[in-house]
């Protein structure tokens, strides 16, 4: 089976940083800690049968859209690597949130 490498964007390393303070506010800093150190395991493992999820060309050609729990992430898979692009949470409309404008 390949390993690619996994790797976060930016914006996608913003978006657990949001995501842990919007737990931290609504839950507890503990219960935040331990729901991102989870997606973040989670995430690490997809560097073996990465073409999970769902396909979804319509947004943008190659996005796959995983959920886990109640995250749902956006990665891009080549030969080498899987891209973290945007991670969301919680029902957060991240279809809104990639569709390019019109």
């Amino acid at each position: 089976m390949k390993s690619r490498e996994v790797v976060y964007t930016a914006t996608a390393r913003g978006d657990l940083v949001r995501i842990l303070h919007w737990l931290a506010e609504n839950a507890s800093i503990s219960s935040a800690v331990e729901i991102i150190f989870d997606i973040e395991n989670f995430i690490e493992r997809l560097d073996v049968a990465s073409e999970r999820g769902r396909l979804r060309d319509d947004i943008s050609p190659g996005l796959r859209m995983i959920a886990y729990k109640k995250a749902d992430i956006a990665v891009l898979v080549d030969e080498d690597q899987v891209l973290i692009t945007r991670i969301f949470y919680a029902g957060e409309n991240w279809e809104a949130a990639l569709r390019p404008p019109p």
